[in-house]
């Protein structure tokens, strides 16, 4: 068995190596569809993504909308690809890799974001739009693995609740329990709501299943979520602020749905010096020692040209500013002084603690504010710095087939690589673009049997690989620590405190990370579910 392992290593330390050589950080991936770059026309005129997320075989799912017909007369339904490792569609999903359908009559059906399960199913949230009578209407769906409506999920596979209001979501994040917290806005005003495992709204949750929100009076609307490991939800997106320009606006929420007092100034920051112009907030993500990544861009209002750039800023875990990120807690950039706007869409974070940003670089070319819009990926070191052993200087900039496009979501591969979720404008429509970059997650990554600080501290996994029990020796660790299985996106799968044994049964068959966290110190080791 060690004879395995050992060659095992070699093999994997001589592969790492030969990508390292060969595959510049930044550059696209030649071995996903043409040169690094997937297209799918699904119905043609308007097709556009919204969420990327990845398998952990290395499937990848992309969801968004897909109008029929015209803008005029046309129903835009709710829209979902499956591609394999290569990029290829996967024909064993939906029809022909691709799943299309209505779930109301209304003019407008949406999946927003999504997550891949456990068991393959695939948890999704939108919105309806009612287009005669200007409401919409929250929406949850789920689909089987091979890409169908669950018909035990809601009414044959999906959820819209109406309300007295307009609702809509556009994020989601999954409690441990399985339950589902979508976020958006209700009425104007920063919304989330609860839905059970089953899709029927969780009137447990807030008040009668929602938590709103308000900002001083004024329209609010989340568009990034991550939910923290005691289940506590950290929302972000932006207010109009009295002056009339839009400031991100922050905001933790308990697992009850009330919005938690100990964060910030009684559980709500607002940043209204940024950029000095409208600025908004865009994602959210958690970092494993708990602190906040809030990212979005902001106008800088001083300069004649409308500009925008880039911004990062990261929060201590009661929602202060860690001024050891960046400039005093802040990272701000342009892709360079050729590009007007740089408009931030997602973020992720690598197993190394860098940041990587979904973003869209408008240019603008003629006094009649004509653009010209590419996307692309920044890199940020864990310390708020560019990265600048990615790409040129920090950042990967693509164009597809000429025309303009827009980044909106990324999600790490098994295989560390990262893919980019876009849509495609043409003068014919626009369609889905998946891209797929070489990264250096690789660079400075934990590896087995890591001994934090040299204190001579290290653990063991074993049987190793596991079928249903993974069995934990901590090794002078001590017997108080948190247990965390990552898979090889970078999603934490299970959290668990002071465990000796692990219940794999539930994960599915791949490589992940464990980490054992005591006293600020992280271990990590590696095994293999079978």
């Amino acid at each position: 068995m060690k004879r395995r392992i050992a060659i095992l290593t070699v093999a994997l330390v001589a592969a790492t190596c030969s990508l390292r050589v060969s595959a510049q950080a930044g550059s696209l991936d030649p071995t996903w569809g043409k040169n690094g770059i997937v297209q799918t026309k699904l119905l043609g005129s308007l097709d556009v993504i919204r969420r990327i997320c990845v398998q952990p075989d290395g499937k990848i799912i992309a969801m968004g909308s897909a109008l029929e017909g015209t803008i005029q007369t046309g129903t835009k339904k709710v829209a979902f690809v499956r591609y394999n490792p290569d990029g290829n569609l996967d024909v064993s999903f939906g029809t022909n890799g691709i799943f299309i359908a209505d779930v109301s009559t209304v003019y407008g059906n949406f999946a927003m974001d999504g997550k891949v399960l456990s068991d393959g199913k695939i948890i999704a949230c939108g919105y309806t739009f009612d287009d005669a009578i200007g409401k919409s209407r929250l929406l949850v769906m789920r689909l089987t693995k091979d890409g169908k409506f669950d018909p035990t999920f809601g009414t044959n596979g999906f959820t819209i609740d109406d309300f007295q209001y307009s609702a809509y979501s556009e994020k989601m994040v999954m409690q441990k329990d399985g339950k589902i917290v979508v976020g958006g806005y209700y009425n104007d005003n920063f919304m989330t709501a609860r839905y059970d495992a089953n899709g029927k709204l969780d009137k447990t949750y807030g008040t009668d299943g929602m938590c709103v929100i308000k900002a001083q009076n004024s329209f609010s609307y989340i568009s990034g979520m991550d939910i923290q490991d005691d289940g506590k939800i950290v929302v972000a997106g932006f207010y109009t602020h009295p002056n009339g320009h839009d400031k991100w606006m922050i905001a933790r929420i308990g697992a009850d749905g009330k919005i938690d007092q100990s964060f910030g100034e009684d559980g709500l920051i607002f940043f209204n010096d940024i950029g000095g112009g409208h600025d908004f907030a865009t994602s959210v993500a958690i970092q494993s020692d708990g602190k906040i990544l809030v990212g979005g861009h902001s106008w800088d209002i001083n300069i004649p040209m409308l500009q925008y750039s880039t911004a990062i800023v990261r929060l201590n875990k009661d929602g202060s500013i860690d001024k050891s990120f960046g400039k005093s807690g802040l990272f701000r950039k342009r892709i360079s002084e050729d590009v007007s706007c740089n408009y931030l869409f997602d973020l992720v974070i690598a197993p190394n603690g860098n940041i990587y940003a979904a973003t869209s670089n408008y240019t603008y070319i003629d006094a009649e504010s004509k653009t010209v819009r590419d996307l692309g990926v920044m890199s940020i070191t864990k310390n708020g710095t560019l990265n600048t052993s990615f790409g040129t200087n920090g950042f990967a900039s693509s164009d597809v087939d000429g025309g303009n496009d827009d980044a909106v979501s990324l999600a790490f591969t098994p295989n560390r690589k990262i893919v980019l979720g876009a849509t495609s404008y043409t003068a014919s429509g626009c369609k889905f673009v998946v891209l797929r970059y070489n990264t250096d997650v690789e660079t400075g990554y934990e590896q087995p049997f890591t001994d934090a600080d040299n204190d001579g501290k290290s653990f063991e996994v074993y049987p190793n690989p596991t079928k249903d029990i993974l069995n934990i020796n901590a090794k002078g660790i001590g017997s108080s620590y948190k247990v965390q299985i990552v898979d090889m996106t970078g999603a934490i799968v299970m959290t668990v405190d002071n465990a000796k044994t692990v219940n794999t049964s539930t994960l599915s068959t791949g490589n992940y990370i464990i980490k054992l966290i005591a006293d600020g110190k992280t271990y990590v080791n590696r095994f293999i579910k079978e």
